[in-house]
């Protein structure tokens, strides 16, 4: 579809994921901004470290780590325009030695990394896939370090996806359990020391990009 789309109804940043809001009437980057504030947090982040975002969108966490945390930062991403986007940011931001992108699939995902990130990734990889993915997620992660995922989530498993989402938005998603992300991780011997659930922060990011939306149908039309 292009960049161009997604710029008329995501918020600056261009995150296409979950914002995390303090306050009700946040603005939707300034949830986002502090979305990326909160995983650093959890991961515990710090200065020199290295990490990957698979999944990386338009780079938008990776920028914010790169700039508040001072990491170096792989991102992949399959969408050779939002590539294309990420390399054309860092270098107006004065990044490029500390940022870099890899246009392909996690699976094309390479080294080891103190830290390891996918941030609305995992409900487009497929059920099948899972032992795959965890199994790459334990291969990228150095020793003593930190994996964090977040992902949109079902309370029971649903064997049947909406054919209109599949078809126009998530084509081949589906939403793991948390149970399905908690096994996966056992075997392949990585311990879980946090969950949380954002259902009420993303009930308030989709009403914010269906008002963005809305103001520009005409455009996207």
């Amino acid at each position: 579809i292009g960049n161009d789309f997604y710029k008329l109804w995501l918020d600056p940043t261009l995150t296409y994921t979950c914002a995390y809001f303090t306050r009700p009437e946040d603005s939707l980057e300034i949830a986002q901004r502090q979305k990326f504030e909160l995983v650093c947090r959890k991961a515990r982040l710090q200065p020199g470290q290295t990490i990957i975002d698979l999944g990386c969108g338009w780079g938008s966490f990776m920028f914010y780590a790169v700039e508040n945390y001072n990491v170096h930062a792989t991102g992949v991403v399959i969408a050779k325009e939002q590539g294309a986007y990420i390399q054309a940011e860092a270098k107006r931001r004065g990044l490029e030695r500390k940022i870099s992108v890899t246009v392909g699939d996690w699976r094309q995902a390479q080294g080891t990394y103190n830290r390891v990130f996918s941030i609305g990734i995992m409900e487009h990889v497929g059920q099948r896939q899972y032992p795959a993915f965890m199994a790459k997620y334990r291969q990228l992660l150095k020793p003593g370090g930190i994996a964090f995922l977040h992902t949109i989530g079902t309370e029971q498993q649903i064997n049947a996806v909406d054919p209109w989402i599949n078809q126009y938005i998530f084509p081949g998603g589906y939403l793991p359990m948390l149970e399905q992300i908690i096994h996966q991780a056992a075997r392949h011997n990585m311990l879980i020391a946090d969950v949380e659930d954002l259902w009420q922060h993303y009930a308030l990011t989709l009403n914010h990009w269906s008002k963005n939306f809305q103001t520009h149908r005409r455009q996207v039309l």
